[in-house]
Order: structure tokens, then sequence, then C-alpha cells
């Protein structure tokens, strides 16, 4: 619980330490007073937001401390442990506001954060407000409230987390499905053109090797059809071929009897041996001639199909044995992109079952719970002279999935008997929503392990009867926890085990605030003033001393 409170140059307040006891605590004062500085300071010091303007004119700095006692919250004990922030069974909370440069704060000492400061204050503290009037009317606050009475707070962020990983995956999903989908065309493209590729199987400087081979096989050709047109002048099927002519003439040289013509005709029979050697060694070489016209149509085909295809792709052909590589790597990336989405799908739905999992754990547990606030709500707005009143909390899974769950709650009311319940949006009476906010406030704490509760001015709409029933709720309430209470009720403040006094002074030019805990006799007077009058009375004074002397 809250032992101390010391402030030290606060906007009002130049210096004030304050013992808090246990039970219930009231703080009281006239309108304008700054009742709740107390509660405002106490916030710093529990990590709420702070500014410079709270810092005095004269002042540099503000700071705030608040001692805990931790020895019956082993969960506050357990946290200050494994962050090595423990320090016995105590805890001091400091926070420095300064007017140039950021604030600090400090947990037994050590340098934290805002974050880790506030975590672990609502281990320590629980504030209810008359704002929370408002606040109930917002099914989201109801379903919080729910949620921190029955202490699902580590179940609910498990199913946030696992939401957020839901969340992602499905993120991820729909990127990988829309690119599925911009790709599919594109895949069907590559897979034609790989297909293409394999088929045509073009091996590395295979294009070069058969150009070179078609230009010797297209000289050998060359060779071959000369060697041929060699044999037929030689020796044709015409009668103009070179040994036709050569027999013609010596024949004719041969009929001519002239000494002066034998060297001549010498000279042509040597020719016609010589020329029929020609043809038999022409003859016998192009046999074994190394020339074959089908291999050159073959390279023509396979050339064609290489240019044709390298034409489509406009690279070079000796470019396209890289291209089927480049393919292959690209089908074998949508491929492997493919089993991902696939992988993916099924751990999306391994998630997706973990998280209705949880969610039925959260739902199991907030059902359990809101039956038994039903029941205690409904009997604190009977006490309250809400004596037909009856209180339900509808819990609904038709949500989507939700990072706090599938519950929609809604708190609903019955005032009249007979009545159907109905939302708290739909009560009218500001008096009705006021008690039923206060009762609501009162059961989702009393139930709980809180080391200390505070109310600021959660009394606002009640008077008379009322707020003495109030007032007993809030002294039975501390009777197993520690309660402040700021009030301008008597009836609630005569509850109280202990009352503080706020009140401003004047000191020369010196405006500021002072809290004073009150002895019995200053009690008494401070408890007339609150019933009305403007000077004391010994009526009033009389009625103070009964009602502070009741149970």
């Amino acid at each position: 619980m809250l032992t101390n409170i010391d402030i030290q140059s606060l906007k009002l307040v130049d210096h004030l330490e304050l013992e808090i006891n246990a039970s219930m605590n009231v703080i009281t004062g006239e309108t304008g007073a700054g009742k709740s500085i107390l509660l405002g300071a106490l916030g710093l010091a529990l990590g709420e937001r702070a500014d410079s303007s709270l810092i005095p004119a004269d002042k540099n700095k503000t700071e705030v401390n608040a001692r805990f006692d931790l020895r019956r919250q082993p969960r506050a004990l357990e946290w200050l442990k494994n962050k090595h922030l423990d320090d016995e069974e105590q805890c001091i909370l400091r926070r420095v506001i300064q007017r140039e440069g950021p604030s600090r704060a400090f947990i037994n000492g050590t340098p934290t954060t805002l974050s880790e400061l506030k975590t672990f204050s609502q281990m320590l503290l629980d504030v209810h407000s008359q704002h929370e009037h408002q606040l109930l009317l917002k099914k989201n606050h109801q379903l919080n409230l729910l949620d921190k009475y029955a202490e699902l707070e580590e179940l609910k962020k498990r199913v946030a987390l696992v939401f957020s990983e839901l969340q992602k995956t499905k993120a991820e999903l729909k990127f990988m499905e829309d690119t599925r989908i911009d790709t599919g065309a594109k895949e069907q493209l590559l897979r034609y053109q790989l297909e293409e590729l394999e088929t045509l199987d073009l091996k590395q400087d295979e294009t070069d090797k058969l150009e070179a081979t078609y230009k010797e096989l297209e000289k050998t050709a060359q060779n071959r059809e000369k060697i041929e047109q060699t044999l037929s002048l030689i020796n044709g099927e015409q009668d103009q071929d070179i040994l036709s002519l050569i027999n013609k003439g010596f024949k004719n040289i041969s009929e001519i009897d002239s000494k002066h013509l034998l060297q001549v005709r010498e000279l042509f029979e040597s020719s016609l041996i010589q020329m029929d050697e020609a043809f038999k060694d022409l003859s016998g070489f192009l046999e074994n001639f190394d020339g074959d016209s089908y291999r050159i149509s073959e390279i023509e085909d396979r050339l064609g199909q290489i240019y044709e295809i390298a034409r489509k792709h406009k690279i070079q052909p000796e470019e396209l044995v890289g291209l089927r590589e480049t393919i292959g790597k690209t089908l074998s990336g949508l491929d492997e992109s493919e089993r991902s989405y696939l992988q993916l799908s099924k751990s999306y739905e391994t998630i997706k079952e973990k998280y209705q999992m949880e969610a039925a754990k959260l739902s199991s547990n907030r059902s359990k719970v809101a039956r038994g606030i039903e029941k205690e709500v409904t009997e604190i707005l009977r006490s309250l002279g809400m004596s037909e009143s009856i209180f339900k909390i509808e819990i609904t899974k038709d949500r989507v999935m939700q990072a706090e769950g599938v519950d929609e709650v809604d708190f609903l009311i019955s005032t009249i008997p007979g009545e159907l319940p109905r939302s708290l949006n739909k009560i009218a009476s500001g008096g009705e929503l006021s008690r039923i906010s206060l009762a609501i406030q009162v059961a989702t704490v009393s139930g709980k392990d809180t080391p200390t509760i505070v109310f600021d001015e959660i009394d606002a709409g009640i008077g008379g009867p009322t707020a003495e029933v109030v007032g007993n709720l809030l002294k039975k309430l501390g009777r197993r926890t520690q309660v402040l209470c700021v009030t301008h009720l008597p009836q609630i403040a005569a509850k109280g085990q202990t009352q503080y006094l706020v009140a401003k002074k004047q000191n020369e030019d010196k405006l500021f605030t002072v809290v004073e805990e009150l002895s019995p006799e200053k009690r008494v007077k401070e408890i007339a003033r609150m019933l009305g009058g403007i000077e004391e009375t010994e009526q009033s004074l009389s009625y103070a001393k009964t009602i502070l002397e009741e149970d």
C-alpha cells in the first residue's frame, strides 16, 4: 500500500510530506482549494504525463516521491526482482520534472522508462474518477474494466500477441496473393520460353562451331563442284570434252603422212595419256572426297532455329544459353515463392487456431467473472436506493477477430420491474448513471487484490441517505484494502479512518496549498463545515460528532 508521499516544488506547493494510513483515507477541502493536488502529484510518481507548467516560476524542477509497502504484493515484488529493482519489501517511485530537458523516472533509485513505470504502478494503485460516468457508456471501456477485474491482463496480452502475428502473416499472404496474380501470365510466358530453349538445347559456343563447320562444308561443296566440272570437261558425255577433242586432233594428225608432224603426233598421244591419268586421279579423289550436303542442310536448319529464337528475344545467339539459365532461376524463384506461399498459408491456419484457442479461454473467463459482477453490482444498486434494478453484462461472440479477442461486452441495466435490461447509454437520468457508475466501480475492485484504490470525487450527483450508503461501502472496502477518497460529502468523509484537509494559504504575496492530517477535534469542525454552515453552530458540531461516531 501507499505509505508516504513527498512533494518538492510543485505549483502552489513548496514542500509537502504526508504519511498515508491504511484503511480508508478521505481528502476534503473547500471548492478550489486544490483537493486533487495530492492525486495529481501521485499521478506524476506513477508515470502520468507532465510538463514544465507544473514547476513554480522561481524553481527549475519538480520532484515527487511515493513510497509503497509491498509485503502483501508478491506480483509486484516478483516484477521488481525480475528487473533487478527489488529493495526488500518496499518500493520508492520517484519522478523529476525539469524546466529544461526531459522528465526522469526512478524505481528504487534506478532510472527507468515511463512505460515501465506505468506498467509497474498499475500493480500498486487503481484510480477511479467521476469522469468514468461517461467512460462507462463506451463498450471498449466496459470490456477493459471487466478484464482488469478478472485479472486477464496476461491472457489478453497473449491474445493480442497472437493476433499481431496473425495480422502480420495475413498481410504477407495478401502481398503474396497479389504477386501471384501479377506474375501468373508472366510465369506462363516464362515456362513457354524455357520449354522452347530446352527443346533447342543450345550448348555453349555451339553457334560459333556450327558457323565454322558450315563454312568448311560450304567450301568443300564448292570444291567438289569444281572437280565434277573438271571431270566433265576432261571426259564428259558431250563431244566438247577435252579427251574427245584431243582424240579428234590426234586422229586428224595421225592421218597426215608427214615427218614434220611426227613430234606433234607424239605430243597429242602424250596429252591423251596425261588427261586420262588426270581423269582417273580426280575420279578416285572424288570418290573419297569428305563432303556432305545433308550435313550442310542439318546445320542450316539448326542455325535457322537458333537465329529465329534469338530474334524473338532480341539478343545475340550466344546469349541464349545465359537466358535459359536466367529463366530457369526465375521460375525456380517463382516455384520457391509458391512453396513459401503454401507454407505461409499453413502457418496462418496454425496461428489462427492458436488465436481461436486463446480467445476462447478469454471469452470463458470473461463469462465466469461477469456473473459475479452482475450479482454484486445489483446488490450495491439496491443499497443505493435503486431497489428494483437488475444489472447484466452481455457478452456476444459475433465480432471479427480483434487484438482483445472476439467478444463484445455491453453493460445492461433494468430499473423498472418487468423491463428488459438496456444498454447504459439508454439511461436518461444523470443521477441514476452516477449511482450505477459508482456501484460498478466499487464492485469491480472489491473482489480484486488491489493494494490501493483511489476514488476521485466519484460521489458527484448523490446525496442524503445514499451518500451514507456510499460511505459505508467505501469503509467496508477500506477494511480489505487501502482507500483514498476525494469527496465533498460529509457522510462519506465521516466514514474515513483518516481525514486530510486541503486549504489555500496566503503568505505575503504568495498563494500556496497546504495539506493537514486532521485531529479528531479538527475533523469535527471540518465535517460541520461540509454540512453546509458558513459559521459553526452547536447543532452542526453536534451532528458532525454524531456521524463521526457512527460505526
